[in-house]
C-alpha cells in the first residue's frame, strides 16, 4: 500500500512539472508585405487644379503559422484598414477598388470647387486655385508575436474647413482574424477600476495633481477618459489611444495611455489569448 501510494505521489507529481515546465505552444512570426499607392483627382481634366489627393500605404500578412489561414487574417486586415465593406476582398482587388471609388468623387469636387469659386467672386475675395483635399492612409504592425498582432491604422485627412484631421484606430488581433475585445482580456466588473488606473496614469504622464489640472492642461473632457476598444498589446503592458476631441482639446491632439502588465495584473483574466505575456 505505501509503495502504491509512493508511486501515485510521483506521478502526480510529475505530471504537475511537467505542466508548469511546458513551453509557449510556438508560432512562426507572421510575414508582410507593402502595397503602396498615390493617386489625385485634377479637376475638369487640368494639372494645375487639385481636387483630391490620395496617399495608401497597406502592409499586410502574406503569409504566417500553417495552422491559421492567412486569407482569414487578411480580411481582418482589409476591413481595419478600408473599412468593412472591402473586407472580404483581396488586398490588393481592395486597393484597386478603394481607388476606383476615390475617382467616382470628380464630378462632386469639381462642383465644389465651382460653388467656392461663386462665393469668392460675391465676396470680393480671390478665385481659390484649387480644393487641395487630400487622404492618408497607413498602417504599421506594433507586435507579432506567438500567434498575436497589434496593428496601428493612421488616417489623415482634409477636406475642407479650418483643418485637417488624424485617427489613430489600434487593435489587437489573433492570427485566426479575430479581433480582441476588452472582455476577451480582462475578467468581470474590470470597467470602474480600469477607469480609474486611466486616469492616474494621465495624471501622471503630464504631472497634473487632479483632474482640475488635467482640465487647465487641456484635457478639458475627462468624462472620455475610460475604456474605449481603441487599445494594442506589447511585451510590456496595455496601451489605450484616444482621439482628438475624445478627451482633449485639438491642440492636445491624440493621447496615449500606457499601463503596464503590472499595474493592471489584478484585472486581467486568468487564462486569455494573451496570458502568456503575463
Amino acid at each position: 500500500m505505501n509503495n502504491k501510494i509512493l508511486l501515485f505521489t510521483v506521478a502526480v507529481i510529475s505530471i504537475l512539472s511537467s505542466c508548469k515546465d511546458k513551453p509557449l505552444q510556438e508560432y512562426r512570426k507572421v510575414e508582410f508585405t507593402t502595397h503602396a499607392s498615390k493617386d489625385t483627382i485634377y479637376l475638369f481634366d487640368t494639372h494645375d487644379k487639385i481636387g483630391s489627393a490620395l496617399s495608401l500605404s497597406f502592409t499586410y500578412p502574406i503569409s504566417q503559422d500553417p495552422k491559421d489561414s492567412v486569407e482569414q487574417l487578411q480580411h481582418a486586415f482589409v476591413s481595419l484598414f478600408l473599412g468593412e465593406g472591402y473586407a472580404y476582398q483581396a488586398p490588393d482587388l481592395a486597393i484597386d477598388q478603394y481607388v476606383k471609388n476615390f475617382h467616382s468623387q470628380k464630378a462632386n469636387l469639381e462642383k465644389e470647387y465651382t460653388q467656392l469659386c461663386e462665393y469668392a467672386k460675391e465676396d470680393d475675395l480671390e478665385e481659390r486655385k484649387d480644393l487641395s483635399y487630400f487622404m492618408s492612409i497607413k498602417d504599421s504592425v506594433l507586435y507579432n508575436e506567438h500567434g498575436i498582432l497589434s496593428l496601428l491604422v493612421t488616417t489623415s485627412s482634409y477636406t475642407g474647413g479650418a483643418h485637417g484631421t488624424t485617427t489613430k484606430k489600434v487593435r489587437t488581433l489573433t492570427t485566426k482574424g479575430t479581433i480582441l475585445t476588452e472582455e476577451d482580456i480582462f475578467a468581470e466588473n474590470y470597467t470602474d477600476e480600469l477607469k480609474n488606473i486611466l486616469i492616474d496614469k494621465l495624471l501622471v504622464q503630464n504631472k497634473a495633481k487632479d483632474i482640475n489640472e488635467l482640465y487647465e492642461l487641456g484635457f478639458i473632457f475627462t468624462e472620455g477618459i475610460v475604456p474605449n476598444g481603441n487599445f494594442y498589446v506589447s511585451k510590456e503592458g496595455i496601451t489605450y489611444v484616444y482621439g482628438a476631441y475624445e478627451i482633449a482639446c485639438y491642440a492636445i491632439g491624440i493621447s496615449e495611455v500606457f499601463l503596464p502588465f503590472d499595474d493592471i495584473r489584478m484585472l486581467l483574466r486568468k487564462k486569455s489569448p494573451i496570458s502568456f505575456l503575463l
